[in-house]
């Protein structure tokens, strides 16, 4: 569940470099 709460984190501290794309891939 800590991995979730990771992957959360991430995309809201860095949601301009990372891409839709890149996510989704």
């Amino acid at each position: 569940m800590a991995v979730q709460r990771q992957t959360e984190g991430f995309m809201i501290f860095r949601p301009s470099e990372v891409s839709p794309e890149t996510l989704f891939h």
